[in-house]
């Protein structure tokens, strides 16, 4: 199987690029997505393990959402029952900056958009120490 991303849409039709980098192959579709044709050859042939490796990190991602990265990393991993795809996984550390960037920071408040929304929570305004960090805040 070989993956394809959009490059245009047009009134009927879509353009398909294939999403190997420097693959010249191209393909055209109906707007409803059928009727596939294949403009352009591929300069390489399917690779079902790469595939399969790209949809256990889509899984990492998904799992980002309900749980800590380390944990979805561990639990995307544990499923593979492929040595072969196991091995081509990428290592932890160089998805870390993916995953935590997909997870996002959703119990942190969200930025200010100006200095009248700014408001520091309770929790940011002690030190270790237990002393207040904020002299002042003003409501």
């Amino acid at each position: 199987m070989i993956k394809y991303r959009i490059e245009r849409h047009q009134t009927e039709s879509i353009s398909w690029k294939c999403g190997e980098y420097g693959c010249p192959g191209r393909l055209n579709s109906l707007k409803d997505y059928t009727k596939p044709d294949l403009k352009t050859s591929h300069s390489h042939g399917p690779d079902p393990e790469r595939l399969a490796v790209e949809k256990v990190v889509v899984d990492m991602r998904k799992r980002c959402g309900r749980q800590l990265p380390y944990a979805a990393f561990q639990a995307s991993s544990q499923v593979v029952t492929d040595p072969q795809i196991a091995a081509a996984i990428p290592s932890f550390e160089s998805l870390r900056s993916t995953l935590y960037r997909h997870k996002g920071n959703k119990n942190e408040p969200s930025t200010p958009t100006s200095l009248r929304n700014l408001c520091i929570p309770d929790k940011y305004g002690k030190l270790c120490t237990g002393e207040n960090f904020l002299q002042i805040q003003s409501s």
